[in-house]
């Protein structure tokens, strides 16, 4: 199995010809969409290198083994031990009976005013961007201020 570098490199040297129109004949890509292809490939590299790695990813990564792999081992574990003991014990319930509460609060106050509580919050909203927009109209008009 080749290492991270030859996947990365090959998926670069690949976009690079896809850039530049370079595909065989017989290819599933017109002519017309390699280059665009290829640009895309270019411009995200990062993803290009992630793709190229894909499922290899943890393959590629180092094996820790021996000593200092069992106490990693023990500190992945004890930690989602403890991430499930915190889950099961606070959050699922907090998800199951307060979120929904604070997700309606609004629709809550809403309805107790009769939707007055929306169509002032709607205008104030309004008006705050109005009012920023106007002090950034009268800045841009007053001329050149980094000079």
């Amino acid at each position: 199995m080749p290492g991270w570098y030859v996947h990365t490199e090959t998926a670069r040297m690949a976009a690079e010809r896809l850039r530049a129109g370079d595909v065989p004949a017989g290819w599933p890509l017109a002519p017309g969409e390699a280059p665009e292809l290829g640009e895309l490939a270019h411009n995200g590299r990062n993803y290009l290198a992630l793709g190229a790695l894909g499922p290899d990813l943890f393959f590629l990564l180092p094996d820790f083994s021996g000593r200092p792999g069992e106490h990693i081992r023990r500190f992945v574990d004890t930690s989602l031990d403890i991430w499930q003991h915190i889950d099961d014990r606070f959050l699922s319930i907090w998800e199951r009976w307060i979120e929904p509460i604070g997700a309606s609060d609004a629709d809550l106050a809403a309805q107790l005013s009769g939707g007055l509580s929306s169509e002032l919050g709607e205008a104030l909203d309004l008006l705050a961007t109005s009012l920023r927009d106007f002090g950034l109209g009268l800045l841009t008009r007053f001329g050149d201020i980094f000079g």
